[in-house]
Protein backbone atom coordinates (compact mmCIF):
# COMPACT_ATOMS: atom_id res chain seq x y z
CA UNK A 1 0.00 0.00 0.00
CA UNK A 2 1.22 3.44 -0.87
CA UNK A 3 2.31 5.86 1.96
CA UNK A 4 -0.40 8.85 1.81
CA UNK A 5 1.63 11.84 0.85
CA UNK A 6 0.49 15.19 1.94
CA UNK A 7 0.11 17.78 -0.09
CA UNK A 8 0.87 21.57 0.35
CA UNK A 9 -1.28 23.80 -1.68
CA UNK A 10 1.30 26.32 -3.60
CA UNK A 11 1.68 29.09 -1.23
CA UNK A 12 2.30 27.23 2.01
CA UNK A 13 4.88 25.04 0.00
CA UNK A 14 6.79 28.37 -0.85
CA UNK A 15 6.44 29.50 3.09
CA UNK A 16 7.23 26.52 3.90
CA UNK A 17 10.72 26.67 1.99
CA UNK A 18 11.87 29.68 3.08
CA UNK A 19 11.40 28.88 6.75
CA UNK A 20 13.39 25.70 6.10
CA UNK A 21 16.34 28.14 4.82
CA UNK A 22 16.08 30.73 7.12
CA UNK A 23 16.52 27.59 9.84
CA UNK A 24 19.35 26.06 8.37
CA UNK A 25 21.19 29.51 7.85
CA UNK A 26 20.76 30.29 11.66
CA UNK A 27 21.64 26.41 12.54
CA UNK A 28 25.35 26.84 10.40
CA UNK A 29 25.65 30.27 11.90
CA UNK A 30 25.18 28.69 15.34
CA UNK A 31 27.24 25.79 14.55
CA UNK A 32 31.33 26.87 15.86
CA UNK A 33 29.59 28.63 19.36
CA UNK A 34 27.68 24.66 19.48
CA UNK A 35 30.90 22.73 18.82
CA UNK A 36 33.40 24.80 20.43
CA UNK A 37 34.78 26.35 17.94
CA UNK A 38 38.56 28.20 18.46
CA UNK A 39 36.91 31.39 18.19
CA UNK A 40 38.20 33.42 22.07
CA UNK A 41 35.36 34.07 24.40
CA UNK A 42 35.57 37.79 26.45
CA UNK A 43 37.64 37.23 29.54
CA UNK A 44 37.36 39.62 32.53
CA UNK A 45 39.72 42.06 32.63
CA UNK A 46 42.27 41.41 35.91
CA UNK A 47 41.99 42.52 39.04
CA UNK A 48 44.53 45.60 40.38
CA UNK A 49 47.36 44.31 42.66
CA UNK A 50 49.36 46.35 45.02
CA UNK A 51 49.00 50.32 45.15
CA UNK A 52 48.04 51.99 42.16
CA UNK A 53 51.23 53.73 39.94
CA UNK A 54 50.76 57.25 40.32
CA UNK A 55 52.28 58.83 36.91
CA UNK A 56 55.13 62.04 38.37
CA UNK A 57 54.00 65.39 37.83
CA UNK A 58 56.23 68.04 36.51
CA UNK A 59 57.60 70.53 39.12
CA UNK A 60 56.03 74.20 39.09
CA UNK A 61 58.72 76.66 38.25
CA UNK A 62 61.04 77.95 40.90
CA UNK A 63 59.63 74.71 43.81
CA UNK A 64 62.82 72.58 43.08
CA UNK A 65 60.41 69.73 42.83
CA UNK A 66 59.79 70.24 47.28
CA UNK A 67 59.85 73.20 49.84
CA UNK A 68 64.06 73.74 50.79
CA UNK A 69 65.50 76.52 52.64
CA UNK A 70 66.45 79.16 51.19
CA UNK A 71 69.81 80.57 50.76
CA UNK A 72 70.48 83.45 53.12
CA UNK A 73 73.15 86.37 52.93
CA UNK A 74 74.83 87.96 55.52
CA UNK A 75 72.49 89.98 58.21
CA UNK A 76 69.98 86.80 57.24
CA UNK A 77 68.76 88.43 54.09
CA UNK A 78 68.24 86.51 50.98
CA UNK A 79 70.85 85.86 48.84
CA UNK A 80 71.73 88.87 46.44
CA UNK A 81 69.03 91.19 48.13
CA UNK A 82 69.69 94.61 48.03
CA UNK A 83 70.33 95.87 51.81
CA UNK A 84 67.24 98.05 53.28
CA UNK A 85 67.72 101.95 51.96
CA UNK A 86 67.30 104.50 53.93
CA UNK A 87 63.88 106.23 53.58
CA UNK A 88 63.67 109.46 51.05
CA UNK A 89 63.65 112.85 53.03
CA UNK A 90 60.18 114.16 52.92
CA UNK A 91 61.37 117.52 52.57
CA UNK A 92 59.45 118.77 55.38
CA UNK A 93 61.58 121.50 57.70
CA UNK A 94 63.09 119.86 61.17
CA UNK A 95 61.35 121.20 64.00
CA UNK A 96 63.32 124.12 66.00
CA UNK A 97 63.10 124.69 69.29
CA UNK A 98 65.10 127.19 71.87
CA UNK A 99 67.47 127.96 72.92
CA UNK A 100 66.93 128.10 76.35
CA UNK A 101 67.30 126.25 79.84
CA UNK A 102 64.86 123.17 79.42
CA UNK A 103 62.84 121.53 75.99
CA UNK A 104 59.95 119.04 76.97
CA UNK A 105 58.29 117.67 73.96
CA UNK A 106 57.35 115.00 71.76
CA UNK A 107 59.15 114.06 68.44
CA UNK A 108 58.62 111.39 65.96
CA UNK A 109 59.67 109.91 62.70
CA UNK A 110 59.26 113.07 60.85
CA UNK A 111 60.22 115.77 60.89
CA UNK A 112 63.53 116.15 62.45
CA UNK A 113 64.46 118.45 65.33
CA UNK A 114 66.93 121.17 66.38
CA UNK A 115 67.48 121.04 70.14
CA UNK A 116 69.23 124.25 71.39
CA UNK A 117 70.01 124.62 75.16
CA UNK A 118 71.68 128.04 76.28
CA UNK A 119 74.79 127.29 78.96
CA UNK A 120 76.69 129.88 80.01
CA UNK A 121 79.58 129.48 77.66
CA UNK A 122 77.63 129.02 74.57
CA UNK A 123 74.62 127.04 73.06
CA UNK A 124 74.67 123.47 73.38
CA UNK A 125 72.62 121.80 70.10
CA UNK A 126 71.48 118.68 69.64
CA UNK A 127 70.24 117.41 66.27
CA UNK A 128 67.54 115.05 65.69
CA UNK A 129 67.91 113.65 61.90
CA UNK A 130 64.82 112.88 60.30
CA UNK A 131 63.52 108.92 60.82
CA UNK A 132 65.92 108.21 63.16
CA UNK A 133 62.69 107.48 65.68
CA UNK A 134 61.10 104.81 64.90
CA UNK A 135 58.37 106.11 66.95
CA UNK A 136 56.52 108.96 68.93
CA UNK A 137 58.93 109.58 72.39
CA UNK A 138 58.76 111.96 75.05
CA UNK A 139 62.17 113.93 74.98
CA UNK A 140 63.75 116.07 78.06
CA UNK A 141 66.82 117.80 77.18
CA UNK A 142 67.86 120.76 80.20
CA UNK A 143 70.37 122.27 81.88
CA UNK A 144 71.41 120.46 84.99
CA UNK A 145 70.58 122.80 88.21
CA UNK A 146 73.99 123.74 90.16
CA UNK A 147 72.96 121.55 93.27
CA UNK A 148 72.03 118.41 90.72
CA UNK A 149 75.56 118.48 89.08
CA UNK A 150 76.94 115.50 88.34
CA UNK A 151 80.62 115.18 86.40
CA UNK A 152 83.14 113.02 85.31
CA UNK A 153 86.18 115.02 86.23
CA UNK A 154 86.75 118.80 85.52
CA UNK A 155 83.95 119.85 83.47
CA UNK A 156 84.10 123.01 81.30
CA UNK A 157 80.81 124.83 80.67
CA UNK A 158 77.38 123.61 82.05
CA UNK A 159 75.95 119.93 82.86
CA UNK A 160 72.98 118.97 80.33
CA UNK A 161 70.96 116.74 80.78
CA UNK A 162 68.83 114.09 78.67
CA UNK A 163 65.63 111.53 79.51
CA UNK A 164 63.47 110.03 77.27
CA UNK A 165 60.17 107.82 77.87
CA UNK A 166 57.78 106.81 75.62
CA UNK A 167 54.24 107.58 75.13
CA UNK A 168 52.06 107.26 78.69
CA UNK A 169 54.38 105.50 80.35
CA UNK A 170 56.71 107.51 82.65
CA UNK A 171 59.67 104.80 82.77
CA UNK A 172 63.05 106.35 81.51
CA UNK A 173 64.41 104.15 78.41
CA UNK A 174 67.36 104.04 76.06
CA UNK A 175 66.98 104.43 71.84
CA UNK A 176 69.00 103.85 69.34
CA UNK A 177 68.57 105.73 65.92
CA UNK A 178 66.87 103.93 63.03
CA UNK A 179 69.14 106.85 60.56
CA UNK A 180 71.29 109.02 60.75
CA UNK A 181 73.33 109.70 64.29
CA UNK A 182 72.72 111.65 66.48
CA UNK A 183 74.53 115.26 66.32
CA UNK A 184 75.63 116.87 69.62
CA UNK A 185 77.67 120.09 68.88
CA UNK A 186 79.28 121.62 72.21
CA UNK A 187 80.39 124.89 72.48
CA UNK A 188 84.38 124.93 73.17
CA UNK A 189 84.36 128.44 75.45
CA UNK A 190 88.27 129.34 75.15
CA UNK A 191 89.40 125.81 74.46
CA UNK A 192 90.80 124.74 71.13
CA UNK A 193 88.65 121.44 71.23
CA UNK A 194 86.78 119.37 74.06
CA UNK A 195 85.65 116.13 74.58
CA UNK A 196 82.52 114.70 76.05
CA UNK A 197 81.42 113.18 79.16
CA UNK A 198 78.64 110.77 78.98
CA UNK A 199 77.18 109.51 82.33
CA UNK A 200 74.31 107.11 81.71
CA UNK A 201 72.23 106.91 84.56
CA UNK A 202 71.51 103.58 86.28
CA UNK A 203 67.71 103.28 86.54
CA UNK A 204 65.45 100.40 88.77
CA UNK A 205 62.67 98.27 86.85
CA UNK A 206 60.65 100.92 87.16
CA UNK A 207 62.71 103.05 85.27
CA UNK A 208 63.96 105.60 87.42
CA UNK A 209 66.98 107.13 88.69
CA UNK A 210 68.57 105.02 91.43
CA UNK A 211 72.14 105.55 92.84
CA UNK A 212 75.18 105.44 90.39
CA UNK A 213 76.28 106.38 86.65
CA UNK A 214 78.26 104.88 84.21
CA UNK A 215 80.59 107.38 82.42
CA UNK A 216 82.87 107.34 79.09
CA UNK A 217 84.40 109.93 77.56
CA UNK A 218 84.38 110.30 73.54
CA UNK A 219 86.60 112.39 71.46
CA UNK A 220 84.92 114.65 68.92
CA UNK A 221 84.21 113.94 65.08
CA UNK A 222 85.90 117.79 64.34
CA UNK A 223 86.11 121.07 65.83
CA UNK A 224 85.47 124.37 64.46
CA UNK A 225 87.63 127.31 66.01
CA UNK A 226 85.66 129.53 63.98
CA UNK A 227 81.93 128.76 65.13
CA UNK A 228 83.51 127.76 68.30
CA UNK A 229 81.89 124.19 68.54
CA UNK A 230 83.20 120.81 68.84
CA UNK A 231 80.37 118.11 66.53
CA UNK A 232 79.84 114.76 68.17
CA UNK A 233 77.94 111.85 67.30
CA UNK A 234 75.60 109.34 69.17
CA UNK A 235 73.76 105.96 68.03
CA UNK A 236 71.95 106.06 70.84
CA UNK A 237 70.88 108.16 73.73
CA UNK A 238 69.05 107.43 76.81
CA UNK A 239 67.68 106.54 79.90
CA UNK A 240 68.93 109.38 81.44
CA UNK A 241 71.95 110.94 80.50
CA UNK A 242 74.62 113.53 81.85
CA UNK A 243 76.74 115.44 79.36
CA UNK A 244 79.24 118.05 79.97
CA UNK A 245 82.52 119.01 78.01
CA UNK A 246 85.63 118.39 79.11
CA UNK A 247 89.48 118.40 78.91
CA UNK A 248 89.93 114.53 80.11
CA UNK A 249 91.38 112.05 77.22
CA UNK A 250 88.67 110.25 75.62
CA UNK A 251 88.15 106.30 77.04
CA UNK A 252 86.89 105.62 73.44
CA UNK A 253 86.83 107.07 70.23
CA UNK A 254 90.67 108.36 70.04
CA UNK A 255 91.91 111.58 70.97
CA UNK A 256 90.19 114.85 70.25
CA UNK A 257 91.39 116.66 66.84
CA UNK A 258 94.07 119.66 67.51
CA UNK A 259 93.31 122.56 65.69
Amino acid sequence: MDTPGIDFPDGAAQVASMNLTRSLVIGLALLPWACGGDQSQPQPEPKPTGAPVVEPQPDKPGTGGGPTAEPTGEGGGKTGEAPPTKPKPSGRPAILMGPSKKIASTFGATPGAVLKLGASNGTITWKIPEFSLGAGYNIEFSIAEAKAIKKKGAAIGDVAIVKITSGDKPAAIKIESRADDFELRWPLGTQQSVNLAIGEANTDDQGDEVKGITWKIIAPKSADTGLKEAYFSLKEVGPIMYLHATAAAPTEGGEAPKK
